[in-house]
């Protein structure tokens, strides 16, 4: 409202017929008597207009200072800010990749990824437009399960459990979800809540977008990286842009072997007991980014 008023008041000054813009050392002698000499930074310079209006704090600033200081959440400080996608593995990092390639110019984005100094922090906010991907925790449990067992044994031992070898790195994997779920040391640092936390911190991302929302999400991101001064590519429609990254990302997927609906859906792998015992923990993160649930229909999301 504050934006709208002071707009509104630069705009009525400039149709006024005695407001015109004019040098410092005159602008007091040719005011009226009911009139103050106001810097008006909208207009360009110093001018007369009611002492009550040149009162306000807020008084003849332009409409992209007013954006910047009244909400510095809102954007990163620079006025052209890059942008920076911060991947959590197993929520779509591979689509979202595509979908930057073909909305924004190469040079104008960043990925950081799962490594060491990936964790979001305040200054990364302010000198960049940086954006985030959360998945339904049910969804992420399932894909992390299936990621971790393409690497083990297709028979449990006497234990219950898969032997697994990554690369050279052995240990032990439940022979099934509900195990690997309900064994709290294992399912842990795959739980949606924790790695949130740890990757994002609190409230370090301009915009979230949702795995099972992606390509809509995505686009809204991209209107308010614009807002904040962020450039994207127009040689089309962001629509389009968005269908056929998406396509191309789970083509890639698919050639690369990654467990992209090579899966049941979240929904038939979980029962109510065990839903539940997920949000236990995860109902926060349902309710906070809008999720609605804890599952998908759909294996591929």
């Amino acid at each position: 409202m504050m934006l709208k008023y002071v707009l509104g008041s630069a705009f009525a000054a400039m149709c006024r017929a005695e407001v015109h813009v004019l040098a410092a050392d005159q602008c007091q002698s040719m005011c009226t008597s009911d009139q103050c000499c106001c810097n008006n930074e909208a207009l360009g310079g110093p001018v007369c207009d009611e002492c009550s209006a040149c009162e306000s704090a807020d008084y003849g600033k332009t409409a992209s200072f007013m954006q910047r200081e009244q909400a510095p959440s809102k954007c990163p400080s620079k006025e052209k800010p890059k942008l920076l996608y911060n991947h959590i593995t197993k929520t779509g990092g591979a689509a979202v990749k595509e979908l930057l390639m073909a909305a924004v110019p190469l040079d104008d984005w960043k990925v950081e990824e799962n490594v060491e100094d990936a964790r979001l922090t305040p200054q990364k906010k302010d000198q960049s437009f940086v954006i985030g991907l959360v998945r339904r925790p049910c969804d992420y449990l399932v894909s992390w399960y299936y990621q971790l067992k393409s690497k083990c044994d297709t028979k449990a031992d006497e234990t219950d459990h898969l032997n697994c070898d990554n690369n050279g790195v052995k240990s032990k994997l439940a022979k099934n979800l509900l195990g690997f779920v309900n064994d709290t040391e294992a399912s842990a640092p795959h739980r949606m809540s924790v790695v949130l936390e740890d990757r994002y911190g609190d409230d370090n991302v301009h915009c979230m977008m949702r795995t099972h929302n992606l390509k809509a999400d995505f686009i809204d991101c991209m209107g308010k990286y614009q807002a904040c001064g962020g450039t994207i590519n127009n040689e089309t429609t962001l629509d389009e842009l968005a269908d056929k990254a998406l396509r191309k990302a789970a083509g890639i997927a698919h050639e690369a072997g990654r467990s992209v609906g090579n899966h049941p859906a979240c929904t038939d792998l979980f029962d109510k007991d065990l839903e539940a015992a997920v949000l236990a923990t995860e109902q926060s993160v349902v309710n906070k980014y809008n999720l609605e649930t804890c599952c998908s229909v759909d294996k591929h999301q």
